[in-house]
């Protein structure tokens, strides 16, 4: 990713907000794969100059697992890896 930079696009779905990243990597791939396992995915972002940049990532939970943040209710914050 580039620094200071805006996410406008990941594999064809416009994001506006966290809520559009987890829809899109939860939608299955194209060729009937399940959520998570494609092998390549676009993103596209936008530098502080107005510049388009395209990057192709490779999603790889075995060595970039998914972890989830969430506020427990002690007030403290719990962080899990997800399944």
């Amino acid at each position: 990713m580039i620094p200071f930079s805006f996410l406008m696009d990941l594999g064809g779905t416009p994001i506006q907000d966290l809520g559009d990243v987890l829809r899109a990597v939860a939608t299955p791939a194209a060729g009937g794969r399940g959520p998570m396992e494609r092998s390549w995915v676009r993103l596209r972002l936008l530098d502080l100059y107005g510049n388009e940049h395209v990057r192709a990532i490779c999603i790889d939970p075995l060595f970039f697992p998914t972890l989830d943040l969430r506020q427990a209710d002690a007030g403290g914050w719990e962080c899990t890896q997800c399944p």
